[in-house]
């Protein structure tokens, strides 16, 4: 912070900016703390430079702890099937463009008639998949809100379905949608990769974090239009719970870098966890915990790389929370333990 300004005298507009910009939320609820910010608000008694602090401190805070935020209605046609596939015998995500086409886990079916919110489909089928859909409703899409999505400091690239969110960072909300446009969007051979795992990442997060968020960027080589060069990804997986009414939040982020290698026919993988979590019950136990891991694969096709490296992410994040939940079972006999 600022030194200008002796003892006993009043702070500038500068230093009450710099005061406001401090930590706006609670680190652990993934959820903006309003009443601390009110107050701060109130003790600055200056709107403007309030105003001002908190539209550069906000998205700070929403990028670094990767918060999810829900899109409009429908925005991303993506749906989940009520049901399973009759020769896979697991649910998948499908998500339609607006001129119907299906995809499954990449895969570009044949293309069907308007679908409706719980109608029962018809048999779909094409050269290699004769099946049924038992019934389709919307999924709530959320948009996680992070470098890798970036346009400029309101608007964030959402790849899953090609559009891009003007967010209000104060109230995390998502207040305009837009078509991406082409120069935002990778070629099709790179999305081709992204999009396969991406479905692949979803099944795990759906898994494993219930109310969790996901998503998949190319991060370089986003214009490669076919074998021979390298590209990169990245996978951001965002969880939160926020339990106050049972005195605890957590949070859990975790952000994978993913480097295809053509030339070695390798794939590079490092990943980095970071987990908070507050307990207030009866005390006040904090956690604030991050790791990083490594792991490689070999590049094959599209749907089998995607395979591949979600397995490792899921290895290497069931393990870690493993760990954590060993040291907590040990917490009281060990950390709190007098001689």
């Amino acid at each position: 912070m600022s030194d200008e300004g002796g003892a006993g005298e009043p702070l500038s507009d500068r230093q009450k900016r710099e005061i406001a910009t401090c930590s706006p939320s609670d680190p652990c609820s993934n959820d903006v703390a309003w009443r601390p910010c009110a107050d701060v608000r109130a003790l600055l008694g200056n709107d403007a430079v309030y105003e001002a602090a908190a539209a550069e401190a906000f998205p700070e805070y929403n990028k670094a702890r990767l918060v999810s935020i829900e899109l409009p209605d429908r925005s991303g046609d993506i749906w989940r099937r009520l049901g399973f596939l009759e020769h896979l015998g697991t649910a998948y995500l499908f998500v339609y463009t607006r001129t119907w086409n299906i995809w499954i886990m990449g895969n570009k079916l044949s293309t069907l008639a308007l679908m409706t919110e719980c109608k029962e489909i018809g048999s779909m089928c094409d050269a290699d998949i004769n099946t049924e859909l038992k019934a389709i409703v919307p999924v709530i899409i959320d948009i996680i809100i992070s470098t890798y999505g970036e346009i400029d400091k309101n608007n964030y690239l959402d790849p899953r379905t090609a559009q891009v969110a003007t967010i209000d960072h104060m109230k995390q909300t998502c207040t305009k949608l837009r078509p991406a446009e082409d120069e935002e969007l990778p070629s099709a051979y790179i999305e081709e990769f992204r999009c396969a795992l991406d479905v692949e990442l979803s099944k795990y997060v759906s898994e494993a974090y219930p109310k969790g968020a996901c998503a998949v960027y190319c991060t370089s080589g986003k214009d490669i239009e076919g074998p021979g060069a390298d590209f990169s990804f990245a996978a951001v997986i965002s969880a939160a719970k926020r339990s106050p009414q049972n005195f605890c939040n957590g949070s859990w982020c975790s952000v994978w870098t993913i480097e295809f290698n053509y030339e070695l026919q390798f794939v590079d993988i490092k990943g980095k966890i970071q987990v908070d979590a507050h307990y207030f019950e009866e005390g006040n136990v904090q956690l604030d915990t991050n790791i990083d891991r490594k792991d490689s694969t070999r590049m094959q096709s599209p749907d089998d790389c995607a395979v591949s490296i979600s397995g490792i992410i899921r290895h290497h994040e069931s393990e870690y929370l493993s760990s954590l939940e060993e040291s907590y079972l040990n917490l009281s006999d060990a950390t709190f333990k007098v001689g």
